[in-house]
Parts: C-alpha cells; structure tokens; sequence
C-alpha cells in the first residue's frame, strides 16, 4: 500500500521539476514550436485561400467558355440561315435569268419567223406574178406587155394583204 501513499517530498519534487521542465520549453521550445505549428497554419490557410481561388478562376473560365460556345452556335445558326437565304436568292435570280433568256430567245424566234414569213411571202407573191402573167400571157398571146402584167398583179396581191386601203 506503499504505492497509494501520498508521499509530500516526492509530489513537491515533481512539481518542481514540472515547472522547470515547463519553464525550461516554454523559452527554449515552445515558441519554436508555436511557429512552427502557426506557419503551417498559415500556409493551410493560404493553399485553401489558393484553391479557392483558382476554383473561382475555373468558374469564370467555365462561364467564359459557355458564353463562347453559345456565341458561336448563334454565329453559326446565322451563317447556315444566312446561306440558306443566299441559296434561295441565288436560285431566283438564276430562274429569272433563265426565263428572260427564254423571252429573249422566244421573242428572236417569233422574229425571225415573221422574217422569214415576209420573205416567204415576197417570194410566193413574185411566183405567183410570174405564174399570173405566164398564164395571162398564154392566153391573151401577148396582147398586154409583161410589165403591165406585174403590176396589175402586184396591185391585186398589195389589196389581198391590206383589204383596208
């Protein structure tokens, strides 16, 4: 029972020694130790400061990009409806120039045929002159000169075409 005794000596010596244990790390050991544990705080702080940071750097970039992205998709939903728009103008001014083409060629056949009808028909009125004052001729046996002849005839052919003069 020695052991559960309480002896004054010993506990005075121990106390003793504690405060000079305590006296002796408190100037020697305990303010390096204090710095030590407050630089590491320090730097926990910062590195958390830092990360935090760069989180809310990475937020903003994110953001950037999404705003980017979005810009670009209406840029390139504007530029398909732009060459559609192009496409489809393109396309009507191409009708347009063909059907004026059209006209253009329907309008130099319808000429040239109204040529070629007056040339026809200049042609078929000196046939029909000739054949008019060969027949005339044949029966007549030469009692009218040719020269009357045509002109008799070409009279008559200038009334068939204008019935109004």
């Amino acid at each position: 029972m020695e052991l559960v005794q309480p002896e004054w000596g010993l506990i005075f010596w121990t106390i003793v020694t504690f405060l000079v244990l305590l006296f002796i790390l408190k100037k020697l050991a305990w303010k390096p130790i204090l710095d030590m544990l407050e630089e590491r705080e320090n730097k926990i702080r910062d590195s958390l400061d830092e990360a935090e940071k760069a989180r809310d750097e990475a937020r903003v970039l994110l953001d950037k990009n999404n705003q980017m992205l979005r810009e670009a998709r209406d840029t390139s939903a504007q530029i398909i409806e732009k060459s559609k728009e192009q496409a489809v103008a393109a396309g009507r001014e191409i009708q347009a120039k063909t059907q004026e083409e059209s006209e253009r060629l329907l309008e130099r056949a319808r000429e040239e045929i109204n040529r070629e009808k007056k040339v026809a028909m200049n042609a078929l009125r000196k046939e029909t002159v000739d054949l008019g004052l060969s027949m005339a001729e044949k029966l007549i046996h030469g009692s009218i000169n040719t020269e009357l002849h045509k002109k008799l005839i070409d009279h008559c052919v200038q009334d068939l075409e204008n019935p109004d003069s």
